[in-house]
């Protein structure tokens, strides 16, 4: 599947309340592709429950990316984390051991473990959970907001620094 940006895609649907998340933890459902999407070199994440969803407990999005970067070698002190192959090929290295985990596959990541992904097809979607919630703020933050459900052509060099940056109030720090 590839990006054109000058194809006419369908307009996202807005018109229920199935189409956003809450802004504080209560029942809701979300539609298929709905939810926040923030853009960061070449991934698309969506926000599915975050930490105000869930009163911090949780928080569980998907990342849509190609072959090539994704996120470099990084540690969470306090956050177990739990990446499921949805679509695709996943290249995953824990602690220094690398993985290709394929649709359905699961890689938990248990708080302390050195860990970093990048997509190993050409099209890779990933459901995240990470305990307690708060990690999806670093994509979002780092990021760029986009009303697309795919992402771009735009695969250039994830901006460390950025992502440094954006990682500094949470629990996530980049080796």
């Amino acid at each position: 599947m590839k990006y054109r940006p000058d194809a006419q895609y369908a307009a996202p649907k807005n018109d229920a309340p199935d189409n956003t998340v809450p802004d504080a933890q209560e029942a809701y459902f979300l539609r298929a592709g709905e939810g926040p999407r923030h853009e960061l070199g070449g991934q698309l994440q969506t926000i599915l429950v975050g930490a105000p969803q869930s009163d911090g407990t949780t928080a569980m999005t998907t990342v849509e990316l190609s072959k090539g970067p994704g996120l470099p070698a990084h540690v969470h002190e306090r956050t177990h984390e739990a990446l499921m192959v949805l679509e695709g090929r996943l290249r995953i290295t824990l602690d220094g051991e690398e993985h290709v985990l394929t649709r359905g596959d699961t890689a938990s990541i248990p708080a302390g473990t050195e860990h970093a992904y990048a997509g190993d097809g050409h099209y890779t979607k990933v459901l995240t959970m990470s305990a307690p919630g708060g990690l999806e703020k670093l994509i979002a933050t780092a990021g760029q907001p986009t009303e697309h459900h795919i992402f771009g052509e735009q695969r250039g060099e994830l901006d460390l620094d950025a992502v440094r940056e954006a990682a500094a109030d949470l629990d996530v720090s980049f080796v």
